[in-house]
């Protein structure tokens, strides 16, 4: 089959590694080598080094699965997830792999996901999957001693982005805004932050799934108000039942995935009239944000874009209440490690990375603010991809 981008650089990595071939079961890692994002997690995508690739996916997956880039879609049969059954039926697909690489003799070299803690989920989201000792096992059981753990390659690979991973991306980025509206909408006094929550995340999925074109949607969102949002920069918060006062402000946190990418944005709005305090507050979050914005270019450190924005805040007073870092990577997942916009991340940015700029103030028993979105760098800066309106009152 011709390669595309995305497989020219999966070639030239295995070649790099001294690899034959990559099988990768994890949501996020089969979308990056094929552009299908599974609907429950077990699919198997298989990247010859010198061949042509092969997905293998559950029975009855076949239909979604044939929307990714690859042409040779393998069936297994179907059971629960530590099935042996299913785990031996995809064995003998990998065995006649395994004797096609090998019919030119010598020993195989296989990369595998051997050492992903943090996954993110497939379509089927209530019940995630990870590839653990059952399928290592299998694995084994077909390829030998010939495993090896191909983590490190898998996210380089993943920090810079094809020009069709970052249109994925953008899509998953619109339906963030779609959420971000819904909020602003929504957030009025004597609204319940709980329900606010139910409100963005139904927002997000039938709007996309009306507008944007795509197949699939998600929205996992968080609204935190009045007091309770100076601790948003905890992971994670959870939003209350209870109503909003006049002139609170409210922080959505808002993670959206659309056929496999992800989204990651936070607006902070008031219910009703900002004060003098937030509007101050405000204005300095705001200048933090743009100050990393106008840092990101590639060559720039990491570290020296957090530097941008954290220079500010700490200017006006308030660099003790700035808790987290910038920003991080994102695309295939929700949180991804590279790039970091860190204090201590050395490495270059690089354009097709996508990061977010996330300055935040958070001010204990009063309130919080952060203002979030999602940046793809280019050849000369940065280019914002999210375009949810950034004032206290949208």
């Amino acid at each position: 089959m011709a390669q595309g981008i995305r497989e020219q650089r999966l070639q030239a990595a295995l070649l790099a590694a001294g690899l034959d071939l990559l099988v990768c079961r994890l949501p996020e890692h089969v979308l990056l080598l094929c552009g299908y994002w599974p609907m429950n997690g077990m699919s198997f995508a298989c990247f010859p080094v010198a061949s042509d690739p092969v997905l293998m996916v559950p029975a009855g997956e076949q239909q979604w699965a044939e929307s990714g880039r690859w042409s040779d879609v393998r069936t297994f049969d179907w059971g629960a997830v530590r099935s042996p059954a299913m785990l031996e039926s995809v064995a003998g697909h990998l065995r006649a792999l395994r004797g096609r690489l090998l019919r030119a003799g010598g020993h195989l070299r296989v990369g595998y996901e051997g050492s992903v803690e943090s996954v993110a989920p497939a379509h089927a989201a209530g019940e995630s999957v990870a590839v653990a000792q059952p399928t290592r096992e299998m694995l084994q059981q077909v390829f030998g001693d010939g495993l090896v753990d191909a983590t490190p390659l898998l996210e380089e690979q993943r920090a810079v982005k094809t020009p069709d991973e970052v249109a994925g991306i953008r899509r998953a980025v619109a339906a963030a805004d779609i959420g971000c509206a819904a909020f602003g909408a929504w957030l009025q006094p004597g609204a319940i932050e709980c329900e606010g929550v139910a409100a963005v995340e139904a927002a997000v999925m039938c709007r996309t799934l009306e507008s944007q074109g795509a197949s699939r949607a998600r929205a996992w969102a968080t609204i935190l108000a009045g007091s309770g949002s100076s601790a948003a920069w905890l992971p994670f918060q959870v939003p209350r039942a209870r109503p909003i006062a006049e002139g609170e402000s409210a922080i959505l946190e808002l993670g959206v995935v659309v056929d496999g990418f992800w989204a990651d944005l936070t607006r902070t709005y008031v219910a009703g009239h900002p004060s003098t305090r937030q509007q101050h507050i405000h204005e300095i979050v705001l200048a933090a944000h743009d100050a990393a914005l106008a840092a990101i270019r590639p060559g720039r450190t990491g570290a020296e874009v957090d530097h941008a924005a954290r220079q500010v805040i700490e200017a006006a007073g308030f660099g003790t209440a700035f808790h987290h870092q910038n920003g991080h990577g994102l695309g295939f997942c929700y949180h991804e490690t590279q790039p970091l916009l860190h204090p201590a991340y050395e490495r270059p940015l690089a354009a097709g990375m996508v990061t977010s700029v996330e300055p935040g103030i958070y001010l204990s028993g009063e309130f919080g603010l952060r203002i979030e979105d999602d940046v793809l760098v280019t050849a000369s800066g940065a280019e914002s991809l999210s375009h949810a309106p950034r004032a206290l009152v949208p």
